[in-house]
């Protein structure tokens, strides 16, 4: 499955089960993130709430595999837990199963536009990328960004929401070369070496570009009452390819 023009053939399946899961926990997902911008400001609970209605969608469309798939047995190399995470140890959201080949998906609530901790949104999403580029027994992965807030309610449509993402990616990445590591990194300041790793991944996943690059095999869905959005990433498998197995 590993090149384009296969993974596509599971985009539409991937795209129906992301649908799905969103529309399932649109109310709950919606009341706890209510609550997280008028009380405390934690956003503890509301990943958990997508990652329970997107397992029970892929139950339904009979592509589901596993929940918290180990990095160990998905083969994550060590050296890439260290780098992108600092340590050998964490976990893949879920994993789905398409004629054989595994798919990950690692998820993220992130709320458009953004009000405080930007950058780490970038960082989380990255580093997620990065892992699931590396892991030996996936064909490939999925970062899939929960999106809330009023662009994604007035945006014209999912096409819209997903320029929006990406630009707001570009300034994050923008300021974090200008002003932030990744720019001590660009200037090759030794004490950043371990970070290294993210100027290719920005890149990959098109964060570098005011508009993303040619991904085709991303996309966007959005519930029916407009408030939430979900934006696939995809994460193209490097080094060799898993064998398949039914």
């Amino acid at each position: 499955m590993p090149n384009h023009f296969e993974a596509s053939r599971y985009t539409a399946k991937i795209k129906q089960v992301a649908k799905e899961a969103l529309e399932e926990c649109a109310s709950k997902l919606g009341e706890a993130l209510t609550l997280a911008e008028t009380g405390d400001g934690k956003m503890s609970g509301t990943e958990r709430l997508f990652d329970e209605a997107f397992q029970n969608a892929a139950n339904r469309q009979k592509v589901f595999y596993k929940k918290e798939a180990t990095t160990t047995e998905m083969g994550v190399p060590e050296r890439v837990l260290l780098a992108s995470k600092g340590t050998t140890r964490g976990k893949i959201d879920c994993v789905l199963k398409f004629q054989g080949h595994l798919i990950g998906f690692e998820h993220k609530v992130v709320r458009m536009p953004r009000v405080k901790n930007v950058l780490y949104d970038i960082w989380q999403i990255e580093a997620d990328h990065y892992r699931m580029e590396w892991a030996s027994k996936l064909s490939g992965g999925y970062c899939t960004v929960v999106l809330y807030g009023p662009l994604v309610r007035d945006a014209g449509s999912p096409e819209t929401v997903y320029k929006h993402f990406l630009n707001a990616m570009f300034v994050d990445y923008s300021t974090s070369i200008k002003w932030g590591q990744l720019g001590d990194t660009k200037r090759g300041l030794k004490h950043m070496d371990p970070l290294k790793w993210m100027l290719g991944s920005t890149k990959r996943l098109g964060f570098d570009l005011p508009y993303g690059a040619d991904r085709p095999l991303d996309f966007c869905v959005r519930t029916k009452d407009r408030t939430l959005a979900l934006v696939g990433l995809w994460a193209e498998r490097r080094g060799r390819l898993p064998s398949v197995s039914d």
